[in-house]
């Protein structure tokens, strides 16, 4: 995971044409009209939202992936050739909601994309001066700790990773902090790599709220950094699922849990990778964006990061509480699978737990095996 500690913060800044890397510049009116101009296709119905995004139902075939060079001529695939057994699941806690179809739905033959507005734009300059971190995690001015569990793969190549998380809506300060939980599979040079998940992100998105979120990149985040719909390539087929979309309700300490349920599989037939949201398909990633993506590795794991280290706030993971408090107190994500090739989905194994830092995040496996609680309050000796 170290090769993500800074995804984030680098995708703020990344422009929407095939995710080039604009640096810490301003911009002015006329340039910033320029900019939204192409990020906000024009669209077949408005949706404003109870939670105050505003979504643009677009038109599938003019989705801004398909303005990506290496996909002028690509047929949309509207689902994969065949989807692997295991990938449902049964599940105790509640599937959660996405918060912006309480005020609408969109079209058949349209897909959801939150708009992008002028203050979403001012926002990424002023993170655009915030450093990637270095290869262990940490520079001298900013911190980004994890709790994860991985699976390496020496012999052969993984197709798929899956599991439930459960959500939690924590305080990040509003400046220069995220709080996030995610699945991610990665070739071994975490240059190629697929993630998703939720996040509370204030300085991406304007607000405190718990949101669905991907992430991808193709090389390494060094000119592919691509959030969301924020740069080409992620091509949906769903009407019903917005990335970058608040997510509702949110677990309570020991009370209802409430989840998400995440499968990013592997298509070898159409060579692609698919996105799938409890038993919706929500699109894919044609591997043709990927110069070198044989997936050697997945992961499960949860994020924090502050621009600085000594930063007087606290910074939550999951739940804010550890492991050891128990389910459905601590965060968790459950019914964590893999696939390998042509083969069904099936519970990890070997996975290993790693916590740099467990006086201030901790992970811990629980008795069935393919479920972990992990987080904590970020309190403690060098978590601040």
């Amino acid at each position: 995971m170290r090769g993500m500690d800074m995804l984030f913060l680098i995708a703020l800044v990344a422009v929407f044409t095939n995710g080039i890397v604009l640096g810490s510049r301003s911009m002015d009116d006329r340039e910033i009209k320029r900019q939204l101009k192409l990020l906000n296709k024009p669209a077949v119905k408005t949706i404003k939202s109870e939670d105050g995004d505003i979504v643009d139902c677009v038109d599938i075939y003019k989705q801004p992936s398909l303005d990506h060079p290496l996909l002028k001529n690509h047929t949309i695939q509207m689902r994969p050739s065949i989807i692997p057994k295991g990938i449902a699941s049964k599940s105790t806690s509640k599937l959660a909601q996405q918060g912006w179809l309480k005020s609408g739905n969109c079209p058949e033959g349209t897909i959801p994309i939150r708009r992008t507005l002028k203050s979403d734009l001012v926002r990424a300059m002023s993170v655009s001066t915030m450093a990637p971190l270095t290869s262990d995690g940490a520079s001298s001015v900013q911190q980004a700790v994890w709790a994860e569990l991985t699976q390496p793969n020496k012999t052969t190549y993984f197709a798929g990773v899956k599991a439930h998380i459960n959500l939690w809506n924590v305080h990040v300060d509003p400046e220069d902090q995220y709080t996030s939980s995610s699945i991610y599979v990665a070739n071994k040079d975490h240059d190629n790599f697929i993630n998703a998940g939720w996040h509370v992100f204030p300085k991406f998105n304007g607000d405190n709220k718990t949101r669905f979120f991907i992430y991808w990149t193709a090389d390494g985040n060094r000119n592919t950094v691509c959030y969301n719909h924020v740069c080409k390539g992620f091509v949906q087929v769903d009407n019903t699922i917005m990335l970058g979309a608040e997510l509702y309700p949110v677990s309570k300490y020991n009370g209802d849990q409430y989840e998400v349920r995440l499968t990013l599989n592997l298509d070898h037939e159409i060579q692609s990778w698919w996105l799938q949201y409890g038993e919706k398909l929500v699109g894919y990633w044609p591997l043709s964006l990927f110069p070198n993506f044989r997936a050697s590795l997945v992961q499960w794991s949860g994020q924090v990061f502050k621009s600085s280290a000594g930063h007087p706030t606290i910074t939550q993971m999951g739940s804010g509480h550890f492991p050891n408090e128990g389910l459905y107190k601590a965060a968790y994500f459950a019914n964590a699978k893999v696939r390998v090739r042509e083969e069904d989905y099936y519970e990890i194994g070997d996975a290993k737990t790693h916590a740099p830092k467990p006086w201030c995040y901790d992970i811990g496996r629980i008795e069935d095996g393919n479920r972990f609680l992990y987080g904590g309050p970020g309190v403690g000796p060098n978590c601040a």
